[in-house]
């Protein structure tokens, strides 16, 4: 009885060995990702249309920035510097995981063609936004940053395909943050006009 019970233990050990060695082996092209998570080499790589992506979303975002610097200059309206204060606190850190995608990818920042961003503001508008006061400025503000938005929002469209777990994340977190402003802005826009 004692050496059917030995055998039945190193049958099992055997077995149990065998299983750990395919795994190991199965998984041998894993490794971890920056939160923890184990993915595999090619989830953690960039597509050119992600990077084109980054490339193109990193000014579409530095000029919201510098839109919404105006207003705590150029308006009074509580509702829109609060929106501005918002609208650049969260872009910011997401100009610079974009940044990220970019250096990891061994790409560079800027692209080396120009490529239509949907909602930018051209230079005049630019000129115009930074000179206007109190209402108008509020009224330039919203109907400008509505247009920004809405331009990101299709943006977003080149990564819908993703696989990446980040770069889709990313995405949805813009449509859903930018979508969310531009139904305040909208309410804005109707009692300001």
């Amino acid at each position: 009885m004692r050496n059917k019970n030995t055998l039945i233990a190193i049958a099992a050990l055997i077995i149990a060995a065998a299983a750990l060695f395919s795994f190991s082996q199965s998984t041998g092209d894993m490794k971890m990702d920056h939160q923890g998570h184990m993915g595999s080499a090619s989830e953690s790589e960039f597509s050119s249309d992600e990077i084109m992506f980054a490339q193109m979303m990193i000014p579409h975002h530095q000029q919201a920035i510098t839109i919404s610097a105006f207003a705590t200059k150029n308006s009074t309206n509580k509702d829109i510097l609060s929106l501005a204060a918002e609208i650049s606190s969260e872009q910011a850190p997401e100009i610079e995981i974009m940044k990220g995608w970019i250096t990891t990818a061994g790409e560079a920042l800027g692209m080396d063609h120009s490529m239509d961003m949907g909602g930018m503001l051209s230079q005049k508008d630019i000129d115009l936004l930074s000179k206007a006061k109190g209402v108008k400025f509020d009224q330039l503000f919203l109907t400008g940053m509505i247009a920004h938005h809405q331009g990101a929002i299709k943006m977003v469209k080149m990564i819908e395909n993703s696989t990446n777990a980040e770069v889709k994340s990313f995405g949805a977190s813009v449509i859903a943050s930018q979508g969310k402003q531009i139904t305040v802005m909208s309410e804005l826009l109707k009692n300001i006009s």
